[in-house]
């Protein structure tokens, strides 16, 4: 994933009303949201592409 998409998906997260980034993450974004992220990696790779 670029570091475009990773900010937007923490812009999403702050929008979205979810309590937490894990949840948003893995049920909306992997499930939902595939078709405007085709290259999601897991969780675990996504917290550590943040920092």
């Amino acid at each position: 994933m670029s570091k475009s998409e990773l900010i937007t998906l923490a812009i999403l997260f702050q929008l979205s009303g979810f309590r937490t980034f894990k949840y948003f993450y893995i049920f909306y974004v992997q499930k939902r949201m595939k078709d405007d992220f085709p290259l999601t990696v897991s969780y675990n790779r996504f917290t550590e592409l943040l920092s």
